[in-house]
């Protein structure tokens, strides 16, 4: 394919491309990881996603009576973080 249709394909700028052919090879990307209000319960979370819990208000509303006052959609986002979305977990053999 040419360089157009790689950054296409890749939903990069063609500029990018043209810079990373130039350099002979594509940089690593570092996914940036932030705190999360999420995190003190990491470990429960862990444990639980270990025993095949995977029902996300079933978590929120077990870490919420463990102290939790965050949303339910930043536990989702930690969780996908760490394991992947739902349709990998599935996909997945123990």
């Amino acid at each position: 394919m040419n360089r157009s249709e790689a950054a296409r394909h890749m939903s990069l700028p063609l500029r990018t491309v043209q810079r990373w052919l130039s350099y002979g090879v594509i940089p690593e990307r570092k996914q940036r990881v932030y705190p999360s209000i999420v995190d003190e319960y990491g470990p429960y979370l862990e444990k639980r996603y270990a025993e095949s819990c995977r029902q996300i208000t079933r978590l929120w509303r077990e870490v919420q009576r463990m102290g939790f006052e965050g949303q339910a959609s930043a536990m989702r986002h930690w969780l996908r973080q760490r394991f992947g979305s739902p349709k990998d977990a599935r996909t997945q053999v123990p």
